[in-house]
């Protein structure tokens, strides 16, 4: 009788951890930065949809592994197709996340963002296998990664201006500063030509951008001056947070 008690118990606990609801998930997504929304499915293998501060989302799958321990992920949105894994690690005995992304991001999932800075990009971003490492509410890279934009027909207004150009492709490396920032340098096809643009994107959510006579030339932007097409014409600080305090 005990032995058919037990067995009814042990069988209860695994239906009920097989059953997890997906909303457990939750727990460990929502944040100031990033919602998950309508989960759906079990906290083994489910899908919801991911919406972040910045106005981009998707639409995610999720599949829990047990052997290594982690969450596989693909991300959809329109134009956009990205795998990926999250799996928990261990540094400096503090607790964190290691999350592994490779895939196509399309201009569409982009657009909302872009437009805030009257900026219209075409085409996609190929972005190669990058590895976050998520601890302390921090995002850092674990190690340099790359992406390539397909190029197209740009249109930005900058002064009340509306500028156009059809723009070549363009290359990106992405690494971390020893300031702990995410800094990509855009380039041409050219081998070791310097950078067209910098982007750095501190913890804080301020991003710093510097733009090269090259680049304005690419943006069909008129310039009056002669400098060199590596020199850098100006450089500007913005903050991406929509409600900035």
């Amino acid at each position: 009788m005990k032995l058919r008690i037990l067995l009814i118990a042990n069988l209860g606990v695994l239906w009920l951890m097989a059953n997890l609801p997906a909303n457990l998930l939750r727990q460990f997504i929502d944040s100031d930065q990033l919602t998950l929304v309508a989960p759906q499915g079990s906290l083994w293998h489910g899908s919801g949809r991911l919406v972040s501060n910045l106005g981009l989302q998707a639409q995610v799958q999720w599949q829990t592994m047990f052997w290594p321990l982690g969450l596989n992920l693909h991300l959809t949105d329109k134009d956009s197709d990205i795998h990926g894994r999250l799996k928990p690690t261990l540094s400096n005995h503090l607790g964190g996340y290691r999350l592994t992304l490779e895939g196509q991001l399309g201009a569409t999932t982009l657009a909302p963002l872009l437009q805030r800075y009257n900026l219209f990009v075409p085409g996609t971003f190929r972005l190669n296998n990058t590895e976050m490492l998520m601890q302390q509410n921090q995002l850092r890279l674990s190690q340099p990664s790359s992406l390539q934009w397909s190029g197209g027909a740009v249109r930005y207004i900058l002064a009340n201006r509306q500028y156009q150009a059809a723009m070549p492709p363009l290359r990106a490396t992405l690494v971390n500063t020893d300031q702990g920032h995410l800094e990509a340098k855009i380039y041409g096809r050219e081998a070791n030509s310097a950078p067209l643009l910098i982007l750095r994107a501190a913890q804080n959510g301020n991003v710093y951008f510097a733009v090269s006579r090259g680049m304005l030339g690419l943006a069909n932007y008129p310039w009056s001056g002669n400098e060199a097409a590596d020199e850098l014409i100006f450089e500007v600080q913005r903050s991406l947070n929509p409600n900035p305090r």
